[in-house]
């Protein structure tokens, strides 16, 4: 069986993510959501691997690659 790509939406906006989500699980993805950067280290710690983070344009202040970077460690 084939692995299916793993993408994480991060967005505070539950309609956003949940909205980007839907889509992407009806083009084949395997779609979680994140709430913001808490969130997202815990999906990342887990078990499944995760493929690609979709990132909110602005995070509460942050630039985008600043919750990637402290998700990795940074």
């Amino acid at each position: 069986m084939t692995r299916v790509p793993h993408i994480v939406v991060v967005d505070d906006e539950p309609e956003v993510r949940g909205s980007l989500a839907e889509y992407l699980t009806l083009q084949g993805f395997r779609a979680t959501e994140a709430d913001g950067a808490p969130s997202l280290r815990r999906i990342v710690a887990g078990a499944e691997p995760v493929d690609l983070v979709l990132p909110e344009a602005i995070a509460h202040g942050k630039e985008p690659f600043c919750i990637v970077g402290a998700m990795a460690g940074g």
